[in-house]
């Protein structure tokens, strides 16, 4: 069960120099490692917290996404990321190709069968919120919310 909001913000600032840094941890909590999350709505409005931040600090704060084993969940979150910004700018995205290209830099993002199809159903979700679906976007839309369907009913069964 999730109580409350999925996610911790902190910000400390240490001087172990002359230098001064500010460090802001975004840390999502409801995310069980080799698992998904219980729905896409927390994980992409959590993607939506982490990308302001990062266009209101620009290209001068450098960004890590990182899990216990630091390739199933930021596998997964990267890929989300990436896809929704390649959604807003070209109308589609190429999922398996994308994830494909990841895995031949570090081995297993996106690590199990059921994170990759979350990051399909929270594309679609992502769509749907946005009103964004046109008809070509996905040609094999329903078959992935299939997919998902039944693999989230084989999960609650599980």
């Amino acid at each position: 069960m999730i109580l409350g909001q999925p996610l911790c913000l902190c910000e400390s600032s240490q001087i172990t120099t002359s230098e001064e840094r500010t460090v802001r941890h975004f840390h999502f909590t409801a995310w069980p490692d080799h698992g998904v999350p219980q729905g896409t709505e927390f994980l992409i409005h959590f993607r939506g917290l982490v990308r302001d931040h990062i266009q209101t600090e620009g290209t001068g704060a450098p960004t890590v996404v990182h899990c216990s084993a630091g390739v199933g969940r930021t596998g997964t979150l990267i890929a989300l990321d990436v896809f929704l910004q390649q959604l807003e700018k070209e109308k589609a995205v190429g999922i398996n190709s994308f994830v494909h290209k990841m895995r031949q830099s570090r081995p297993l993002m996106v690590q199990t069968e059921s994170q990759y199809v979350f990051l399909h159903q929270c594309i679609m979700d992502s769509l749907q919120q946005n009103k964004m679906t046109e008809d070509n976007i996905y040609e094999n839309a329903d078959m992935i919310y299939e997919n998902a369907t039944v693999l989230r009913e084989f999960n609650r069964n599980a």
